[in-house]
């Protein structure tokens, strides 16, 4: 069922000789980790840091998906994701409604979210591009709150600095196929 903490992680000097390497032959200094959580562990963010990226000849910078919410738990992971070479952080907030965020398992209130995003974009994430995905038309939107929604992604207190808004697609489940690969809203 998904991974487990440290599952995946490359030892420390065969991570830096890889990215030593891709940038002596190649000059590779940007990457994209495409980890689903980076930051699923503080450990593993200052190990990295610590044991690989402080360590290179070149400063990286990357890009890679983060939960704000995680970053909230632990405020001093911002810093260790700065000092590492993050240039874009992908968050997956995707509702500013309480409910619809329940709903689909985000256990941190949006606003609150925002609030934080807001603090770190003042301080170390200020040279960070801030993204995040929004949906429209999850469980118990309105068209109150999405237009609540649209006003305050348009706003100044909107601290990401870019954002996609897509409608939330429910596909009719077809058991004629070989794979199916659903989300629980189309089995509804």
């Amino acid at each position: 069922k998904g991974k487990k903490k440290g599952d995946w992680v490359k030892h420390s000097a065969v991570l830096k000789d890889e990215l030593t390497r891709n940038y002596e032959m190649f000059g590779v200094t940007d990457y994209v980790f495409a980890d689903d959580t980076y930051n699923d562990s503080i450990d593993k963010i200052k190990s990295l840091n610590d044991e690989v990226f402080s360590k290179l000849p070149f400063k990286m910078e990357f890009t890679t998906y983060l939960r704000l919410d995680l970053m909230m738990r632990y405020p001093e992971s911002a810093a260790i994701l700065r000092d590492s070479g993050i240039k874009v952080a992908m968050f997956g907030i995707e509702t500013l409604n309480p409910l619809s965020a329940k709903a689909i398992g985000k256990g941190v209130d949006p606003k609150e979210q925002f609030d934080y995003l807001r603090q770190i974009k003042q301080n170390e994430f200020k040279d960070v591009i801030a993204h995040s995905g929004m949906i429209a038309g999850l469980p118990y939107d309105t068209e109150e709150s999405l237009l609540e929604m649209e006003e305050f992604l348009l706003s100044d207190k909107n601290y990401l600095d870019y954002f996609l808004v897509n409608a939330l697609g429910i596909h009719p489940i077809n058991t004629n196929q070989q794979v199916v690969e659903h989300s629980e809203f189309d089995a509804e």
